[in-house]
């Protein structure tokens, strides 16, 4: 597996895997199909105008030869958050290669970025009914807020974690297995 920055050619692989991964995130609590087009002209827009909203954003890919098997997008978090945030903007991998230790490799690679620009808290949305909930409370996540997306129909947790703690763990983790 080799991690790498995305392209605009490959940022097309990466919102058909959220796509993807979209109706599991939601977990069945309603009926909400994501736009591909849509989603690939606000992710790639986002990618493009980091300058301008003096933010640092980071698009990374976990690659099996040709084969994009999961994704992380991060940026410098909202005002309300402080400057000391990272967002993790998303993260999705593949059913197909979970289990693999993915997402940590991903973010393994991705929170060192932000620590360069003192980055010590890591803020992830994530919707509370979606299985990966689990996964970043075993990681030491603590929800510090909720919030409602779709008109209130999607329930967010906001999980905070320290950035210097979770990198820690995570390289714990994948040594360990």
């Amino acid at each position: 597996m080799v991690i790498r920055k995305l392209d605009k050619q490959t940022l097309k692989d990466a919102i058909r895997l959220k796509v993807e991964c979209w109706q599991e995130e939601i977990n069945g609590c309603f009926v909400h199909h994501l736009n591909y087009d849509e989603e690939f002209t606000f992710w790639s827009n986002w990618m493009d105008t980091a300058k301008e909203h003096n933010d640092v954003r980071t698009l990374l890919g976990a690659f099996d030869k040709t084969v994009l098997t999961g994704v992380i997008f991060a940026s410098f978090a909202e005002d309300a958050f402080g400057s000391d945030a990272l967002e993790i903007n998303g993260l999705w991998v593949s059913k197909d290669y979970r289990g693999q230790q993915i997402s940590l490799k991903l973010l393994a690679e991705i929170l060192p970025v932000y620590l360069n620009f003192n980055k010590h808290r890591v803020i992830i949305y994530n919707h509370k009914y979606a299985p990966s909930n689990n996964y970043y409370k075993a990681i030491g996540g603590k929800i510090i807020a909720c919030d409602s997306q779709l008109e209130g129909r999607l329930l967010v947790d906001i999980f905070e974690f320290n950035t210097i703690d979770l990198n820690r763990l995570i390289h714990e983790k994948i040594i360990n297995g």
